[in-house]
């Protein structure tokens, strides 16, 4: 069955920064309000042994208030991972969690025309979604849409936990009322503007993606994903075009790993350039290994 959109992020209960699953259930419950046909894609990377499933995790909020739109969980087990980690040679360490293999993964099997790729930390306030609904039916996008004003502009909100959890609802208004609760108190919860998210709002035509081969999978790297993946949208004619109309909340959390580690850095050869020269094979979005998925819908 295709859709008009897919949204794709990566994800795993490990409770990254605090509080994770409040604020994935805010970024699905927020984006799940566009009203053209669309589909979530959450790619679930090597989960942890004790954590519950994602898959359960969506089913039990499916359960209390059902989704709009269907919600596929896509999952990378451990010994997916090591087959994954296995086709490389580096001497460094690998992390448990890879965010953008596992877009790369999402995008590839996608079902849409367009791909937003996006992370489940990400609040859609409801004029992001519409504006975003009129642009790809009055337009064939043939570039990579991004936050303007300024690129890649996020609004840094404060900490989830200070806002009403809506992960145990089970009223549909009061649901509602919840997520439209955070668009009124937006003005008053800001912490700061970032620059250059693009790793949390891109938006493009997923065959142009399948062309460009998506994000280079190098399983060292940190950063650097995002310009390399723009970088080869271009040579084809496809630009970047950052959009002021387009707005993303973002909640604010730590950036210690499930390792308690708080990785900010690439290894030092790993360098922009080195990724912007890396080559992924037919392979990427480890399309040879065979992956669990499940489809959660009303």
């Amino acid at each position: 069955m295709t859709c008009e959109i897919s949204v794709v992020c990566s994800c795993r209960n490990d409770n990254y920064g605090g509080n994770f699953l409040d604020r994935m259930c805010y970024f699905l419950r927020s984006v799940e309000r566009f009203s053209i046909p669309i589909e979530i894609i959450l790619v679930e990377w090597n989960p942890l042994e004790g954590y519950e499933s994602i898959t359960d995790i969506i089913t039990r909020w499916n359960a209390l208030v059902p989704f709009r739109h269907p919600v596929r969980v896509i999952t990378v087990s451990n010994e997916n991972y090591k087959k994954f980690i296995g086709k490389f040679s580096y001497t460094n360490t690998y992390m448990s969690f890879q965010e953008y293999p596992s877009k790369n993964i999402g995008i590839r099997r996608a079902r849409g025309k367009y791909i937003i790729q996006t992370n489940p930390d990400i609040f859609y306030p409801k004029s992001t979604i519409q504006f975003i609904e009129n642009l790809i039916q009055r337009e064939d996008i043939q570039s990579v849409i991004s936050c303007g004003n300024p690129r890649g502009k996020r609004i840094d909100l404060i900490g989830v936990h200070n806002f009403p959890s809506i992960m145990n609802v089970s009223s549909k208004d009061e649901l509602d009322s919840g997520v439209m609760n955070i668009e009124c108190v937006v003005s008053h919860n800001i912490k700061q503007i970032s620059e250059n998210a693009l790793g949390d709002f891109m938006l493009f035509k997923k065959e142009h993606a399948i062309q460009t081969k998506s994000f280079k999978e190098c399983p060292i790297a940190i950063v650097h994903h995002e310009q390399p993946f723009v970088d080869e949208f271009v040579k084809r004619g496809w630009p970047e075009t950052p959009v002021n109309d387009i707005t993303i909340y973002h909640f604010d959390h730590s950036r210690i790993s499930y390792e308690k580690v708080e990785f900010r850095a690439n290894p030092g050869f790993v360098t922009y350039e080195y990724l912007q020269n890396l080559q992924n094979d037919d392979n990427w979005g480890c399309i040879d290994l065979e992956l669990s998925e499940s489809e959660i819908c009303a």
